[in-house]
């Protein structure tokens, strides 16, 4: 929880009124490394978790694939909900990309073989990684 307060505390303490100072420039440096490096991809990964027990929790009470489905639909929509309140308050909120994923992509990622799921991870790093070329200043040159 600390990270998350963390990560949109400098939506509040910086201020348009003066310039850019060197604590200012510091903050955002920490941010960076502590947080945007260290804390998003660890949320992104709790996340896919969080899918992934409810998935096992349904196959263990012998649940149907469509009732799992359902609860995905379910609690995507709810994330949706909540992250678009959230966003009114936070411009760069990720509840509501969860909730999308969760709609769009849960029941789909989740019922694929091991083989499957690695030749989809390496065809997505790849389109990642010629997107990125062709973006001007996403990569350090």
């Amino acid at each position: 929880m600390l990270f998350i307060a963390l990560a949109h505390a400098n939506q509040f303490i910086f201020s348009t009124d003066r310039g850019v100072t060197l604590t200012d420039q510091f903050t955002v440096f920490i941010r960076q490394v502590f947080i945007d490096g260290r804390a998003f991809p660890l949320f992104a990964i709790l996340f896919g978790y969080g899918l992934h027990q409810v998935y096992k929790g349904q196959e263990r009470k012998g649940s149907s694939w469509k009732d799992t489905k359902k609860i995905f639909r379910r609690r995507g929509a709810l994330m949706l909900v909540i992250g678009f309140f959230h966003a009114t308050l936070f411009f760069a909120d990720i509840i509501g990309v969860y909730g999308f994923i969760a709609l769009l992509f849960a029941s789909l990622f989740l019922r694929l073989s091991n083989r499957k799921s690695i030749i989809l991870i390496i065809f997505f790093l790849y389109w990642l990684a010629c997107w990125l070329r062709t973006c001007p200043g996403a990569l350090m040159h």
